[in-house]
């Protein structure tokens, strides 16, 4: 089973987050005023720092992006037709988290030294369920990894189901329309490992509070980036098991090459000093996604899903 932590009396902010299921009459339909606050910041952030427009892609037929984006335009007026507020509620805490994570990987370095992120065009994020694409620097090239972002107290069981189809066609995350931080690449990526970044209702609503206030120490130093490099590296792990037993030697070389950058992000001092905390181990043990998250990865692969260890302590969640 997940090694769990204590839960003493409440002394730090993680230890006060409850794991009980909210009350319904808690469930608000509408957005709490601080939620409304960091999507309005999100907003404008990617207004600012625009995401990949297709429109610039010199190289690409002109009719096939006009069709492209009349397809986004499309399915975005059939959803906000279905959709429901507490959907778009969800899709709002969705992208305050990339907004975050999109600010503090610049700023804090939350995903480790000169990783870079791009915000991912509409095409790419509605057809191909790509939020940010990660540019993982290499002596050979950079490597990318594909991020999609879920702020939900339950499991990513459909978006862990999509990653298995793509492991089982041999296709991996696909990305359409990619423009590198530099400029000096612009077309198509292919066989791009793909995570679900997730984090609970709860947890974006105490980062949320940080973020529109400023508060960029605390930020720097919150046990979030932890989370987001245990979730990232259990998953590649996970997938790359799954891709081997499927014969798939494209995408074990794939993951492969992620989860190589990925182990060296956590032997970093920083994120060592924070993984020890005992206000991280703390707040690990309280997050609903994160705690659901090993078990999803064992019902959808079959396989045993390990966190990334500390200073050569190996720790092994069961999960049978």
């Amino acid at each position: 089973m997940l090694e769990r932590f204590p839960h003493p009396s409440a002394k730090t902010p993680y230890e006060r987050i409850s794991t009980k299921p909210l009350p319904l009459a808690e469930r608000s339909l509408m957005p709490s005023p601080l939620l409304r606050r960091a999507h309005e910041k999100a907003q404008k952030m990617f207004e600012e720092d625009g995401a990949i427009n297709p429109e610039t892609f010199q190289h690409f037929d002109k009719q096939m992006i006009k069709k492209d984006l009349a397809e986004v335009r499309r399915l975005e007026e059939l959803f906000l037709a279905e959709s429901t507020p507490e959907t778009r509620n969800a899709l709002k805490r969705a992208t305050v988290l990339e907004a975050m994570i999109h600010e503090q990987v610049e700023l804090n370095e939350w995903l480790g030294p000169d990783i870079t992120t791009r915000h991912a065009s509409r095409y790419d994020d509605v057809i191909n369920g790509v939020d940010s694409i990660a540019e993982l620097p290499q002596p050979s090239g950079p490597s990318y990894l594909a991020l999609n972002m879920d702020v939900t107290s339950g499991p990513p069981t459909k978006k862990l189901q999509r990653i298995r189809d793509e492991i089982n066609n041999g296709t991996l995350g696909s990305v359409k329309y990619f423009e590198s931080t530099d400029g000096a690449f612009q077309g198509s990526l292919s066989l791009v490992p793909r995570v679900v970044i997730g984090v609970d209702t709860r947890n974006i609503e105490r980062l949320a509070e940080l973020w529109v206030n400023g508060k960029q120490k605390e930020l720097a130093n919150d046990p979030i980036q932890i989370q987001i490099l245990d979730e990232v590296y259990m998953q590649l792990k996970a997938f790359r098991a799954y891709a081997e037993t499927q014969g798939a030697t494209g995408s074990v070389a794939a993951y492969d090459r992620v989860i190589s950058i990925v182990s060296g992000i956590f032997r970093t001092p920083q994120k060592q000093e924070l993984r020890r905390a005992s206000s991280t181990q703390q707040y690990l043990s309280n997050d609903l996604f994160y705690k659901s998250l090993d078990e999803e990865l064992a019902e959808c692969f079959g396989h045993q899903t390990e966190k990334k260890p500390e200073r050569g302590k190996r720790r092994i969640i069961s999960l049978s």
